[in-house]
């Protein structure tokens, strides 16, 4: 009976043996599982956006009105597909129709003018041009009967002197001596005439000719004061149709109305206000903003995620993105990153400008171990920091 329970209680204790000693083996390879995955193991790093949104590659064209001004009439809406130079909205401009009608009128009235004014110079300058033929003509022929009455003066002249002599000599009488000096004297007296003629023909033909310049020159006054008010008209006009155009806000490039304020006929705008805003056709981009803490984490080619508001990612997956552009300055305490997006075939999510929701960008992957010593170098700092 004795040995019986010494055997019994021999087994027993050779048995907790043998259980300590799996136990120890079990709890060793379990640590060194534990440490290897502690110090060995990658668990992905996340940033985790505080605002993303889809936005086209070329941004939204946030269209303004130029001027302040009642609305007329609206061609647009939401969602509508426009073109470069369409019209989107009309402003009054019935006062300005008015003066550019009034204008228009003045303008026509002084081209009118200027028809028959063109048409009296060009007849003065006719009428100066035969003047001056007329009066070369007269002075032409007065200059040759000068020259012949001074040419028969001088004849007679000598006659006179040749007769004097033979009185002197007693070869004539002196009735005839007297006679032939008076004949000289009377063609010195006609060639003084004709030579006075001429003068006064020259003077008479120079009075003309200055008198029909002067009427040119005043006429030629009158046409450049209709020319100066013509040009001053137009200049006017076209600032006046320029100013009506500018009534017409049209869209600058082609694409989609994605924003419409409240305009109806009747509304007033005022100048910089937004009307519309066009959004062009193109490929997207996710626009994020970060906290200022993520700076120097991300970077240019880094994998992300984007999950949008609208379709829930756990029923409709997410978007792949890419990280393209990182902001450097802060404002308030954010960054702005921007991150090119794929096209998923086969994607529930329709790819549309103005999606919002978040990004997720991996930004490294580190071991447990570094993540506790992270953790414990924040705990410290903290405490320093409050100490």
């Amino acid at each position: 009976m004795l040995d019986a329970f010494s055997r019994s209680k021999r087994a027993l204790e050779n048995d907790g043996h043998r259980r300590s000693s799996a136990s120890l083996v079990v709890v060793a390879i379990l640590a060194g599982a534990w440490l290897l995955w502690f110090f060995l193991a990658r668990i992905t790093q996340h940033e985790v956006s505080a605002s993303a949104r889809l936005e086209v590659v070329a941004e939204a064209h946030r269209v303004e009105a130029p001027v302040a001004g009642r609305v007329t009439v609206v061609h647009t809406k939401l969602d509508a597909e426009v073109v470069a130079g369409e019209v989107l909205v009309e402003l009054d401009a019935d006062p300005l129709r008015l003066s550019l009608d009034e204008k228009q009128a003045r303008l026509a009235a002084v081209d009118g003018e200027k028809v028959p004014l063109r048409a009296e110079i060009e007849g003065r300058r006719r009428t100066l041009r035969d003047a001056s033929e007329a009066t070369r003509a007269r002075v032409a022929e007065a200059l040759a009967q000068m020259k012949e009455a001074e040419a028969d003066a001088k004849y007679q002249e000598t006659e006179a002197q040749r007769a004097e002599r033979l009185r002197k000599d007693a070869l004539i009488t002196e009735a005839d001596a007297a006679r032939i000096d008076s004949q000289a004297t009377s063609k010195r007296r006609i060639a003084e005439t004709r030579a006075l003629s001429t003068t006064r023909v020259r003077a008479e033909g120079s009075t003309r000719e200055s008198e029909l310049a002067a009427d040119i020159a005043r006429l030629e006054r009158d046409m450049a004061s209709l020319e100066g008010q013509a040009r001053t008209l137009a200049a006017e006009i076209e600032k006046l149709r320029a100013d009506i155009e500018m009534r017409k806000i049209r869209a600058p490039i082609a694409g989609r109305i994605g924003e419409i304020t409240t305009l109806r006929a009747g509304g007033f705008v005022r100048e910089g206000d937004v009307v519309v805003a066009i959004v062009p056709p193109g490929d997207l981009k996710v626009v994020a903003e970060f906290p200022a803490r993520a700076a120097g984490r991300i970077r240019k080619g880094q994998t992300a995620r984007l999950r949008l508001d609208a379709f829930p990612w756990i029923e409709y997956g997410t978007l792949r993105t890419v990280v393209d552009r990182v902001g450097t300055e802060a404002t308030a305490g954010r960054i702005r990153v921007e991150l090119g997006v794929e096209r998923q075939e086969g994607s529930a999510i329709p790819m549309e400008h103005g999606l919002s929701g978040e990004a997720v960008i991996d930004v490294e992957q580190t071991s447990p171990a570094t993540l506790v010593l992270r953790a414990a170098g924040q705990i410290v700092r903290t405490e320093r920091k409050v100490n």
